[in-house]
């Protein structure tokens, strides 16, 4: 047995006086998490307010392992509300904490993190969506659907980044599909990250409106998510993409014709090994590989190629 309270004094000390190094007070910090003694429960929510009030994320990480092991999913809102808080760090550590908890009872997590995205700040529901993506089923499309119209665009964003799975789902896709016209940046890049895993090929039309967006971020992951896709309705718009003035978009769309395959994103892919430009005969070096089954034209270029001194060794 531990003396728990004095344990956890010499873990505040430690976080608060940051004299020692983290390896010598993790035993204390494993010990505590297992001690079971919930009568400590009062002195870790305070000392955990302390923390957050102090802007100590470190101290509030040990706090919340310690909170998380000795109570379980009874810790999660608490855990959920210090993620609330934005201490200026990537919250690694406490967001690894509250996604072991929420692994370890999806259904009374799931019913949780539904109230925090339902909650009456951005912050509490910013961190719902994220949690609810851990643990979202089909039901809760209709509260997805809600939050992709919230005022606030980082609200929007973790709403499209937590929609299920809408290869089978029909309203989510219809969601993920309305948010490529969303006005901030980030939701559309959301949306076409997302439809691009979907497999459909009603994906496509969608996202080649969206390639001539005005933001290089987005048309990128246009073309990316139109790799993915492999569908040759998609070669016109990464045609057109290949002459985009963003070099990351180029070079998306090199891929992703590559990705595709077919006569026609071959034909793009061929011009370019045989043109005059050393950056784009590697460019296509590297493409040419992923269309070898789809047109017999590949293999022998691919053997050209690799007797291109400057293109196989760029």
């Amino acid at each position: 047995m531990i003396d728990s309270r004095g344990a956890l004094e010499a873990v505040v000390r430690h976080a608060v006086d940051l004299e020692d190094d983290y390896e010598d007070v993790a035993p204390v910090v494993t010990a505590l998490a297992a001690c079971g003694d919930t009568s400590l429960v009062p002195q870790l929510q305070e000392a955990l307010d302390r923390f957050l009030d102090e802007e100590n994320f470190y101290g509030r990480d040990l706090i919340a392992a310690v909170l998380a092991g000795i109570q379980g999913m009874a810790a999660l809102p608490v855990l959920l509300r210090a993620s609330a808080r934005d201490l200026g760090d990537d919250q690694d550590s406490l967001q690894a904490e509250i996604i072991e908890l929420m692994h370890a009872d999806r259904a009374a997590s799931r019913r949780v993190v539904r109230e925090f995205a339902a909650g009456d700040t951005p912050e509490l529901r910013r961190v719902g969506l994220w949690a609810l993506g851990f643990v979202v089923e089909a039901q809760d499309v209709e509260l997805l659907a809600a939050a992709a119209a919230d005022p606030d665009p980082r609200v929007r964003s973790l709403a499209i980044g937590s929609i299920p799975d809408p290869a089978g789902d029909d309203w989510a896709f219809a969601v993920l599909a309305a948010a490529l016209g969303d006005l901030d940046e980030q939701v559309r890049v959301s949306a076409v990250s997302r439809l691009g895993y979907t497999g459909r090929a009603d994906a496509v039309a969608p996202l080649v409106a969206l390639a001539a967006d005005r933001s290089p971020r987005v048309r990128s992951m246009v073309a990316y998510a139109l790799g993915r896709l492999r569908n040759d309705e998609a070669t016109p718009a990464l045609r057109r993409l290949l002459h985009d003035p963003d070099r990351h978009v180029h070079e998306r769309a090199v891929e992703a014709l590559g990705s595709v395959g077919g006569p026609a994103a071959v034909d793009a892919l061929l011009a370019m090994a045989a043109g005059q430009d050393l950056q784009m005969r590697v460019q296509a070096a590297k493409a040419l590989p992923k269309a070898v089954d789809s047109d017999s034209r590949v293999a022998p270029q691919l053997a050209m190629l690799a007797r291109d001194g400057e293109a196989s060794g760029a």
